[in-house]
């Protein structure tokens, strides 16, 4: 009997990597530390899982790596999305340029801009200063209640084995090693373990990534507004009417003191996106998410009239990303494993089929460091200046909001 392909970690991306191998008539192992419930939204039974409702970027905007004009039914038949529309600011000029010449060169898309006063006619959204962006085919999903579906899916298919509770910490050629002692053989191996990928893959063998808490809260009071989503610099709202309200610390987030010494990679996006919006963590970090989240209150009620009061008896949160220099994902090889992470800021490349075809086939080559064509755009780029100045197709105007 052939060996199964063996998935590490069941978070969004592993799920549906799982899920397309299945649909590809491979036999799949998945493991993942934590305790799957199918059917249930328990966000608790996975600490290590980002925030359970998000915004998802499709096409608006997005770089010519990422973008792909495909139907995404397939991957979202688990779960039920809410679509636009969605506005983005910014108040640079050169931003606004970048947006014009985008959606110049793509016709396909229903993107456009507006000015502070259009914003304010259409949506009851004003910045004085800014300009908008709006798209109506992104969309907000909840994530617990996609994996819950997918989970189930995984569980009862007969040709995979769900194993829960289990920790991979260390990658082999061949074999992994479950919590720190057990080593179990393993032919076909696809990490997509997320933020924790660092658990198993070495500091020198990891590309450039920074570990980083995006602030968030959820509010009692819906916002009198027809958009779903509106991501400005300092705050950024995400609603879906009757159902939740979260408020976000916009593009800010909190990198920890031992984050520094990877931070020579992104010096490129600094010089775009400006090093204040980054803020160092520490001793005090929950104090800093919760300075963050009242300035993203005090933003939104300037904008669009979010009460002070609204947060309730909520509790400021956040959850951990890895971001990368050009905000794509990296796909790469480990000891003949394949690695697939850095999915913080990649839209719906995680649900795209085309994406999950390319790594299926990738886990699957006879050649055991094969890595498919469709994926070299993810390949970590191997200087400091690829990565200042990543190559064009990996750019895209929302890295300069």
């Amino acid at each position: 009997m052939t060996p199964p392909v063996t998935v590490v970690g069941a978070g969004v991306a592993g799920a549906n990597i799982a899920v397309q191998l299945l649909q590809q008539g491979r036999r799949v192992r998945v493991i993942d530390a934590g305790v799957l419930i199918p059917g249930s939204v328990k966000s608790a039974e996975r600490p290590h899982a980002q925030m359970p409702w998000g915004w998802v970027r499709r096409v608006s905007l997005q770089c010519h790596a990422k973008l792909r004009w495909e139907d995404i039914t397939e991957p979202l038949r688990f779960c039920t999305p809410v679509q636009g529309p969605m506005l983005v600011t910014t108040d640079t000029a050169r931003v606004r340029v970048a947006w014009e010449q985008w959606l110049a060169a793509h016709p396909r898309s229903d993107a456009y801009i507006l000015s502070a006063r259009e914003s304010e006619s259409a949506f009851g959204v004003r910045d004085v200063h800014a300009t908008f962006v709006c798209d109506s085919r992104d969309f907000v999903m909840d994530f617990r209640d996609h994996l819950s579906q997918l989970w189930d899916h995984l569980a009862r298919h007969p040709d995979c084995e769900v194993v829960t509770g289990r920790s991979v910490t260390a990658v082999g050629r061949g074999h992994l090693t479950l919590d720190g002692v057990e080593s179990v053989p393993a032919e076909r191996v696809v990490v997509a373990m997320g933020s924790r990928t660092r658990a198993v893959v070495p500091w020198d063998v990891f590309p450039p990534s920074l570990h980083m808490q995006l602030p968030y809260q959820y509010t009692n009071t819906p916002v009198a507004t027809d958009v779903l989503g509106l991501w400005n610099r300092h705050s950024t709202l995400t609603q879906v009417p009757g159902i939740m309200c979260k408020v976000a610390a916009g593009n800010q987030g909190i990198v920890p003191p031992s984050e520094l010494l990877r931070g020579a990679p992104f010096a490129g996006v600094a010089t775009r996106t400006g090093v204040r919006n980054l803020h160092l963590g520490g001793a005090d970090e929950q104090r800093t998410v919760a300075r963050l989240v009242k300035a993203a209150f005090a933003d939104l009620s300037r904008i669009i009239g979010v009460p002070a009061e609204a947060c309730g008896n909520h509790e400021p949160e956040a959850c951990t990303i890895d971001a990368t220099p050009s905000f794509c994902p990296y796909v790469f090889r480990y000891n003949g494993a394949l690695v697939v992470t850095g999915f913080s800021g990649a839209g719906t490349l995680a649900l795209q089929p085309w994406f999950l075809a390319a790594v299926a086939r990738s886990a699957c080559a006879d050649d055991g460091d094969a890595i498919d064509a469709q994926l070299h755009a993810f390949l970590p780029a191997t200087s400091l200046p690829r990565h200042w100045f990543p190559d064009q197709s990996k750019m895209s105007p929302l890295t300069s909001v």
